[in-house]
């Protein structure tokens, strides 16, 4: 319930990804685009409900938006949801849904932010990583 954002990762079509770095803080991190003005540009898409969305763990999103001022709506498809719906006894992660469904391996967030006593927080993992899929 606390969380904010650190990025924005967006999918327009199938191949076609970017992540919005926002508030990464660790020593060296490169100037990021002003969170106000991505916000700004966002919100009007974010919150019409005519504009179709789909996203993995859509609850949680719209917490972490809603921390930001966003009301999303919109959402057609929660691939968690589905997921757990379709396959309750199965792994509902990202991770293996994409390998599971398309073949394909992604990176963790404990790849990506370490596990347990040695993990970090998003905001303190360099961009690239952060980044990659």
């Amino acid at each position: 319930m606390r969380a904010q954002l650190v990025g924005i990762s967006l999918a327009v079509a199938p191949g076609e990804a970017a992540y919005i770095p926002l508030r990464h803080t660790y020593a060296g991190a490169p100037a990021q685009l002003p969170l106000d003005e991505v916000l700004a540009r966002l919100k009007p898409w974010l919150e019409d409900a005519s504009k179709p969305k789909l996203g993995q763990n859509v609850k949680y999103d719209t917490h972490v938006l809603a921390n930001a001022g966003i009301a999303a709506q919109g959402y057609l498809h929660d691939t968690m949801l589905e997921s757990y719906v379709l396959e309750a006894h199965k792994p509902h992660s990202l991770e293996s849904l994409a390998l599971r469904h398309l073949g394909r391996r992604v990176l963790s967030y404990e790849d990506r932010c370490g596990k347990g006593v040695h993990q970090i927080p998003l905001a303190q993992v360099a961009i690239e990583r952060a980044a990659r899929s």
